[in-house]
């Protein structure tokens, strides 16, 4: 299951009194508690934020709506996030998305292309530090 975070209604009023440069950003994270600290972080920052914990979710979300960017964990059970890769590859919704990767293991030098020649546009090794990840947001704005 999807949710709207509670902070939502604090990043709309953010959203207007900036005139819109706040993101709509997915994150999708088997991991409730990493998906709750992106949340609360990218919240904060005024950001518009949905999470979901799996890959079906996630693929649901992203074909209804338009996101600025996605956060997507590769390791997550059931639907993988690399499924979900090949999924909106196959679906054509894969160029539609900045989507970048979050990884708790390293990821070979095969992969790593394979994901880029695909467009992946960054890949984040967990834990994530949040410099780090306010740095990739920055990138898309």
């Amino acid at each position: 299951m999807f949710k709207k975070t509670k902070k939502s209604f604090s990043a709309i009023i953010y959203f207007i009194i900036n005139e819109g440069n706040a993101m709509k950003i997915l994150c999708v994270d088997d991991d409730e508690d990493i998906a709750t600290l992106l949340d609360n972080v990218l919240s904060s920052d005024g950001h518009l934020v949905t999470t979901c914990h799996n890959g079906v979710d996630a693929l649901s979300v992203i074909k209804k709506e338009d996101f600025n960017l996605i956060f997507l964990d590769l390791q997550m059970p059931g639907l993988t996030g690399k499924d979900v890769i090949e999924s909106l590859d196959k679906d054509g919704f894969l160029g539609q998305n900045n989507i970048v990767i979050l990884s708790a293991n390293d990821l070979a030098e095969s992969e790593i292309l394979e994901f880029t020649q695909k467009g992946i546009k960054e890949i984040l090794q967990k834990p994530v530090r949040l410099d780090s990840l306010v740095e990739v947001v920055k990138l898309f704005e």
